[in-house]
């Protein structure tokens, strides 16, 4: 083995054109699959970053009298489980919830969440520093402490250790620091830097707010308990609690247990990264085919040292041993190779990568990913070296030592080049076909108006403290003094805000009575998204009001009650008749009547591929209940130049008006718009190239067969032509060659297509998986790189000189 190798590396650097392409051929194709499945690896394989994390398991609730499914649970519903279930060891509540940081420099909206005290004892995750919250901290009116994230202990404090017991003003209280979480800690998002105790208001624990949906539940299996035990043990106690609450789950209730690992990169994140990976793998298998060509084209080139190899004793077995120790150190460079463009490649990857995408931090090179790549390595050796040996190994001695001429083709040779062709071909149209369904869908995403004018449009949030504006009359007075501010500057074209920003990331659903309509029995209601805007906010959105009146200054506590539908709520409540004066109310006991005054346009809030939704427009000024305070608030600025520019104008005027209030989430809305888009711009990105740089190596492999064959036909062309062939003749016979093998491979290529597209259907957007369209344009284009390839090899036979070519053969 020694021997092959030495002699197997000194053939190499004897053939250095060759062994170059073969070895950077190679690396591409492992390069690539290495960083994919690194990308892969670290999101979807590799074990979430907490104690035994494959017993994590979360709740979902689902409601089928409303047809809600995955909702999250009430309080009520989250006590009973702790109280009734066996099958875990702890079980955790959360929610989301951002908070004002101030009186520690400059004034920071930070991401964080409500937690129960026994989270991180769920998660298995300590404090790096001080201590976990106490079962004591988790009751009402006691809840003043917080854990902050290691990154904001650095960013905020310096990292230094004295920060536990420290107090910090948080939404205008003081509360207490007692621990610092680990470097790396994220839940339950990856962004999230504060965490306080829940601690429950008593009276979301009562059966009134039984039908309050809003937590996150987070359970440990017992070490003794599967998941299909600890679901059955759930349905036992859903069903006893849709007997003992009949009236609330009328139609039943039901929670569905998933893993945690499931529940992070579940759905279209993981379809969509097996199927780069997939992708990835039929550009290796391509990369692999063209090797193979070169293999054989050097073992034709070798015929005569295998002969005389043969005839001094060496079996076949040998030989073959041979040719494959050959083609493993090809495929060992070429991986060596690959492994460092896959390193380079990781860093391109994290860098396109969508930035809400889960664990992305953590994808790097790991021992699973240089594992892989060793496999691959030597799989790939083994592939393409394993025909050519085979062939090599059967050639005719006695044959081979008559011959005189230079070629060593054989018919068998041939044919397995022409198969090698006709495979590669119909792999890179599986491929490219993939991207155009990718580049179609995204187009069409592209063109969907979202229902505004989204150009010119800089967006932020604002969220005032409830200790501070405790009534809605103050947070009323701090928007009208801002917007007063902002619009005396000449580069302000209008300004507003609302509860729920198109592209937010949020939404929210409210059940209401239509006067005049009577319910029947059992019939919980229309229920449909309800936001909460401030004058102007229309104009600012360039959302077109198309019957009726906007919402004005008018429009305050005290006024008539109005509220603004837009069309699809009108469609569909009102289809045969006129919205306008129609009255709506909130509640029911009694009512509080809201006339609708106009009818705008339909918005896409949630993403340019969801359908708009119903909505209702309700001035924030005229609250559904007198308790209300101010909520957060997006604030929305159209201007007359670059809205990037405005950024700093806002920052600096919401201080001027509240030293301690921040601002946070400052975009465009072209910015807010095109995260919204990121997955399906990265997947489309990926295939597009893995598509070109298929259609690139099986370009190179027609054009190489077509080359090799002109070559090894030199006499057979010489003589038609010294017969009085002409040149047309000769140029049409090597092109039609060329041609009939892709159009084979091209055959192939839409049979497979058509078969493997589907898997991609649910990443499509108003795109037929086996689009017709897609796959001619396709085919026809991968046939023309297929003439242009061929195009060269046909030329240089019609320029053969018979006189040269019969005279050296």
């Amino acid at each position: 083995m020694f021997q092959d190798l030495r002699f197997a590396f000194r053939g190499l650097l004897k053939r250095p054109a060759f062994s170059v392409i073969a070895v950077l051929t190679l690396a591409l194709g492992i390069g690539a699959n290495s960083a994919i499945f690194s990308v892969v690896n670290s999101i979807v394989l590799r074990p979430l970053p907490y104690s035994d994390s494959s017993r994590l398991m979360v709740l979902w609730g689902n409601l089928h009298n409303n047809g809600l499914d995955e909702v999250e649970l009430s309080v009520p519903e989250f006590v009973d489980f702790q109280q009734q279930s066996h099958s875990f060891e702890n079980l955790a509540a959360y929610t989301t919830q951002g908070f004002n940081l101030s009186g520690a420099g400059e004034p920071e909206r930070l991401r964080g969440a409500l937690v129960s005290a026994n989270l991180f004892a769920t998660l298995g995750t300590n404090p790096a520093l001080g201590r976990a919250f106490l079962r004591e901290e988790d009751q009402f009116r006691h809840n003043q402490v917080m854990l902050i994230s290691y990154g904001l202990w650095q960013r905020r404090f310096g990292g230094d250790p004295s920060v536990v017991n420290q107090s910090l003003t948080i939404d205008g209280q003081s509360v207490r620091i007692v621990g610092v979480m680990p470097a790396g800690f994220q839940f339950p998002q990856k962004d999230t830097e504060l965490w306080r105790p829940i601690a429950f208001e008593p009276e979301l624990l009562t059966e009134d707010n039984r039908g309050s949906h809003f937590l996150n539940v987070l359970g440990r299996l017992r070490s003794d308990v599967n998941q299909a035990q600890a679901q059955a043990e759930l349905n036992t106690i859903t069903a006893r609690l849709s007997s003992d609450h009949s009236q609330q789950y009328m139609s039943g209730f039901t929670v569905a247990l998933r893993s945690l690992q499931e529940e992070r990169v579940g759905g279209n994140l993981r379809k969509a990264l097996y199927i780069l990976l997939a992708a990835v793998g039929l550009l290796l298998a391509i990369s692999c085919v063209n090797v193979a060509h070169l293999l054989l084209v050097n073992a034709a080139g070798r015929h005569r040292e295998i002969a005389v190899r043969l005839a001094l004793g060496a079996s076949r077995r040998r030989v073959i041993r041979q040719f494959l120790t050959e083609s493993i150190l090809l495929s060992a460079i070429g991986g060596i190779v690959g492994l460092t463009l896959a390193v380079w490649g990781i860093r391109i990857l994290v860098s396109l990568i969508p930035k809400n995408t889960p664990r992305v931090e953590e994808i790097g090179l790991d021992y699973r990913v240089v594992l892989f790549t060793i496999a691959a390595s030597v799989i790939t050796g083994l592939f393409f070296g394993l025909a050519p040996a085979l062939l090599a190994a059967r050639s005719d001695l006695n044959e081979t030592l008559k011959q005189t001429g230079r070629s060593g083709d054989t018919p068998s040779r041939q044919r397995l080049r022409s198969v090698l062709v006709v495979s590669e071909f119909a792999l890179a149209l599986v491929l490219l076909i993939g991207a155009g369904l990718m580049v179609k869908s995204f187009r069409r995403i592209n063109e969907i108006d979202p229902g505004f004018e989204p150009t010119k449009l800089l967006t932020s949030r604002v969220v005032l403290s409830d200790a501070k504006y405790e009534k809605l009359a103050q947070g009323r007075v701090f928007f009208e003094t801002l917007f007063d501010r902002v619009r005396s500057h000449p580069e302000v074209k209008s300004i507003g805000a609302t509860n729920l920003l198109p592209f937010g990331g949020s939404g929210g659903d409210r059940g209401f009575y239509i006067e005049g309509q009577k319910l029947a029995q059992g019939d919980p209601g229309p229920d449909e998204q309800v936001r909460f805007i401030t004058p102007g906010y229309f104009n600012t959105m360039e959302i077109p009001l198309l019957k009726g009146r906007d919402i004005d200054e008018r429009d305050v506590a005290g006024a008539p009650h109005v509220l603004v539908i837009n069309r699809a709520l009108a469609t569909k409540f009102w289809p045969n008749g006129d919205a306008l004066g129609k009255r709506i109310s909130f509640s029911n006991n009694p009512p509080n009547w809201y006339q609708i005054v106009g009818v705008v346009g339909n918005v896409r809030h949630r993403g340019l591929d969801i359908a708009e939704n119903s909505e209702l427009y309700v001035p924030i000024y005229q609250p559904l209940f007198s308790d209300w305070n101010m909520p957060p608030m997006y604030v929305v600025v159209r201007s007359a130049g670059e809205p990037q520019s405005l950024a700093g104008l806002m920052r600096n005027e919401v201080t001027a008006i509240d030293p301690d209030q921040p601002i946070a989430n400052v975009q465009t809305m072209e910015e807010r718009i095109s995260d919204s888009v990121a997955p399906r711009r990265f997947n489309m990105f990926l295939l597009s190239l893995f598509a070109t740089l298929a259609v690139l190596l099986s370009s190179v492999g027609i054009y190489g067969i077509m080359a090799f064959s002109v070559i090894q036909r030199t006499q057979e062309i010489g003589l038609r032509i010294a017969l009085g062939a002409r040149s047309g003749d000769v140029f049409r016979m090597v092109l039609s060659k060329g041609f009939k093998l892709a159009l084979i491979g091209t055959a192939l290529g839409l049979g497979a297509s058509y078969a493997s597209t589907r898997v991609m259907a649910s990443l499509l957007f108003e795109v037929s998986a086996t689009d017709p369209a897609i796959f001619l344009v396709d085919a026809l284009a991968l046939l023309i790189v297929s003439l242009l390839a061929c195009y060269i090899p046909a030329r240089r036979a019609t320029k053969v000189d018979p006189l040269v070519a019969l005279r050296n053969e």
